[in-house]
C-alpha cells in the first residue's frame, strides 16, 4: 500500500520537502492507516506530520474513546495532535443544520484553524477509493451534474486525499500487517444518513451483480474528471464569465456544455453553497430572462439580468425594488 500511496502522492504533485501536513485522524481505519501511511514515509518525502481530531460530543463516552485512543497513539509516535471538542448536537439545532453537515463545518473549521497556527500546512484526510464511488452514485442521484460525477478529487487548495487510489478492505489489511487496531464508529453502521444508506444499501446490492462495480465507477469518474477539466477550460476561455458577472451575448452563443460549466463557475463565485440542477436552471433563466429578472439562489445570494449582465446584487436593493406603499384606489401595472 505505501508503494500506490507514494505514487499516488507523486502523481498529482500533493506534497513537497519541508511540508507540514495536518493529518485529520477520527480513529477508524481509515484515517488511522493514512497517519501511520504518512508517519512512515514522512522522511522519504521530507515532511513534518501532524494530527487533527475532532471530539463530535455525539457518542459520550464512545467518542471520548475515539479521542484517548488517537492520543495515545500520536504521544507514542511523537506527533503533535490538534484536539477540540464540540457539542455538535447543540450546534446544529442552534444554526438549523444536520449534525452531519454541522459535524463536517467543525471538522474543517479545526483543519484549518490547525494548519494557521503552523504557518500554512497541507491538510490530508483519509478518503478512499470507495469513497469516491460512494460520493459518485450520492452526486448522480442529487443532480450535481459531470463535475459532481468526478467524485472527490486527489486534491483542491490545501486538502489533499492520498488514499484515493487505495480501496477500503487495503486500509484494514494495512494496519492489520502491522498489528495497529482502529476505533468502530458505530454510527456508520447506521442508515439515517444518505451517505451510510448508499454504502451499506445501494453499494452493496450493485456489487451482488457487479463484484467489481467499485472499480468500474472510479473508473469512469476518472474520465469525466478529464472530460471535464477539459471542457472547463473551453468554458473559461471564452469569457462568458468576468469574475461576478455572465455576459449573456457570449453565453448563448456557447454549446449547452460549456454553458453548465459558467454557471458553476458563477455560482462558486457568488458564494453558492450545495449546487445543485435547481439552482442552475435558475440561473439560466436569469441568463436567458429579460433585462430586471431576478432570482433568489439561497445562502442570501440573489442575482439580476441588468441588459444582458448577470450578476449578484445586494439583498437591500432586491428589497427595495419589490415595496411599494399604494394610495387608495390607485392602479399599478407590475
Amino acid at each position: 500500500m505505501l508503494t500506490r500511496v507514494l505514487e499516488t502522492i507523486k502523481e498529482n504533485s500533493m506534497l513537497k520537502a519541508g511540508d507540514n501536513v495536518i493529518c485529520a485522524v477520527s480513529g477508524g481505519a481509515d484515517s488511522m492507516a493514512l497517519l501511520c501511511a504518512l508517519y512512515e514515509i514522512k522522511d522519504e518525502l521530507g515532511i513534518k506530520v501532524y494530527a487533527a481530531h475532532l471530539n463530535h460530543s455525539i457518542r459520550g463516552d464512545e467518542a471520548e474513546g475515539d479521542y484517548l485512543f488517537v492520543k495515545n497513539f500520536c504521544q507514542e509516535r511523537g506527533i503533535e495532535l490538534f484536539y477540540r471538542k464540540v457539542d455538535i448536537p447543540y450546534l446544529a439545532i442552534k444554526m438549523h443544520k444536520s449534525e452531519e453537515e454541522a459535524g463536517r463545518e467543525e471538522r474543517y473549521r479545526l483543519f484549518y484553524e490547525s494548519a494557521e497556527k503552523l504557518g500554512g500546512a497541507k491538510i490530508a484526510t483519509g478518503h478512499h477509493k470507495n469513497d469516491r464511488a460512494e460520493t459518485v452514485l450520492f452526486n448522480l442521484f442529487r443532480g450535481s451534474g459531470a463535475r459532481g460525477m468526478r467524485g472527490i478529487p486527489y486534491k483542491r487548495d490545501n486538502i489533499i486525499r492520498p488514499l484515493l487510489d487505495i480501496s477500503r478492505r487495503d486500509t484494514e489489511k494495512f494496519l492489520e500487517q502491522r498489528g495497529i487496531l482502529w476505533r468502530e464508529d458505530a454510527t456508520n453502521k447506521e442508515c439515517i444518513y444518505s451517505r451510510n444508506r448508499i454504502r451499506l444499501v445501494i453499494l452493496k446490492e450493485i456489487e451482488k451483480l457487479f463484484p467489481d462495480a467499485v472499480e468500474k465507477i472510479v473508473s469512469a469518474a476518472e474520465a469525466v474528471r478529464l472530460d471535464d477539466e477539459y471542457l472547463t477550460h473551453l468554458a473559461r476561455e471564452s469569457g462568458a464569465f468576468d469574475p461576478g458577472v455572465i455576459d449573456k451575448e457570449k453565453f448563448i452563443s456557447l454549446h449547452p456544455s460549456l454553458q453548465g460549466r459558467i454557471i458553476i463557475d458563477a455560482l462558486k463565485y457568488w458564494g453558492v453553497s450545495d449546487i445543485n440542477a435547481e439552482k442552475m436552471r435558475a440561473v439560466s433563466e436569469c441568463v436567458l430572462g429579460a433585462t430586471g429578472k431576478r432570482r433568489d439562489l439561497g445562502d442570501g445570494v440573489r442575482i439580476e439580468n441588468s441588459y444582458g449582465k448577470i450578476k449578484k446584487v445586494s439583498p437591500d436593493i432586491f428589497k427595495k425594488s419589490e415595496e411599494y406603499i399604494f394610495p387608495v384606489c390607485e392602479s399599478l401595472e407590475i
